[in-house]
């Protein structure tokens, strides 16, 4: 096991680690499942539950209580991270968001959870930690400054970015094109001249236009 700064690297990482784990349940403080149907909850819950206490249990174990390393404890524990992404997935959905709303909102959460879980792995070392301690010092270092630079750009984006809904950009040149249409209507009747028509006839049998007296 490292010492001192040696350390460092292998926690970074291990915080981060953690904190993908935990960010789901910030959602659930949050009162994310209150926006959606109680079944989601009674399907999506336990499945989270089983899966997150399984990958804590593995991962905050102290290093001399590691569980025991096989092939059907890492199926388990891949099935464990995609119950966690799909239930990240589904809760990120809260709200009618653009996806880079959406991608900021789970980046924000996680640099948040990120944040405390620091002091739980710099206090207590775990078996997480000595499974990436065997990565390189510098391998672990760049993969935790690339993680922390991408998620925070995108989490400085997304809260200095104005709220935009799904369908915003859709709506604008239809809303456009609606107003030119009311001023165009407006224009003619404010100039006494309009045409008007039985709808279904063709311009050749259009009345002719009134002329304002």
């Amino acid at each position: 096991m490292k010492a001192g700064t040696g350390r460092l690297p292998a926690v970074a990482l291990a915080a981060l680690v953690l904190g993908l784990l935990v960010c789901p349940f910030l959602f659930i403080a949050m009162g994310a499942l209150f926006r959606f149907p109680p079944l989601l909850s009674l399907v999506a819950l336990p499945p989270l539950l089983l899966g997150s206490g399984f990958l804590l249990r593995r991962y905050l174990a102290r290093p001399t209580e590691a569980a025991a390393r096989g092939a059907a404890l890492l199926v388990v524990e891949g099935l464990s991270w995609a119950v966690v992404g799909v239930f990240l997935f589904l809760v990120s959905g809260i709200n009618i968001m653009t996806r880079f709303e959406r991608l900021g909102t789970v980046c924000t959460s996680f640099l948040a959870a990120s944040a405390v879980s620091l002091p739980l792995v710099l206090v207590r070392r775990t078996a997480l930690e000595r499974r990436l301690a065997r990565l390189p010092g510098a391998v672990a270092a760049v993969a935790s400054a690339l993680i922390l630079l991408a998620a925070g750009l995108v989490m400085i984006a997304f809260l200095r970015a104005p709220p935009a809904f799904i369908g915003s950009h859709r709506r604008a040149p239809v809303a456009a094109a609606t107003d030119r249409a009311l001023r165009r209507r407006a224009g003619q009747l404010s100039s006494g001249t309009i045409s008007i028509a039985p709808q279904g006839h063709s311009a050749a049998h259009r009345p002719q236009p009134l002329q304002k007296s």
